[in-house]
């Protein structure tokens, strides 16, 4: 059988040489492509972490509609923005004494 086809390989060389260069490029472009994926992974991951760097929470408003669409995100009302900070406030003095912060109410 290993005679058979060292016998077809010599008398098509060029189609041999074609072939095994087709299988080289190949795993190489799929070798490259989850090089590329995992590069990429790892710069939007350390963008992000770069952002959020520093912040412990975020207060946002929330939608009555749920859509598909991107809408800009609704204020807040004065009366959260205020408890926000008074919330903030009484991490900062816990978190001193501490070293971690619950708002949990019991």
């Amino acid at each position: 059988m290993i005679r058979v086809a060292l016998r077809g390989l010599a008398g098509r060389k060029i189609r041999g040489a074609l072939t095994a260069l087709s299988i080289v490029l190949g795993v190489a472009l799929v070798s490259g492509a989850f090089v590329m994926g995992d590069t990429l992974k790892q710069a939007a991951d350390s963008l992000e972490n770069e952002a959020y760097r520093g912040i412990d929470g975020v207060v946002t408003g929330r939608s009555l509609v749920e859509t598909e669409e991107w809408t800009q995100t609704p204020p807040i009302s004065e009366r959260l923005l205020a408890r926000c900070w008074h919330v903030f406030a009484q991490c900062r003095r816990s978190a001193t004494r501490s070293g971690a912060c619950s708002t949990r109410r019991s």
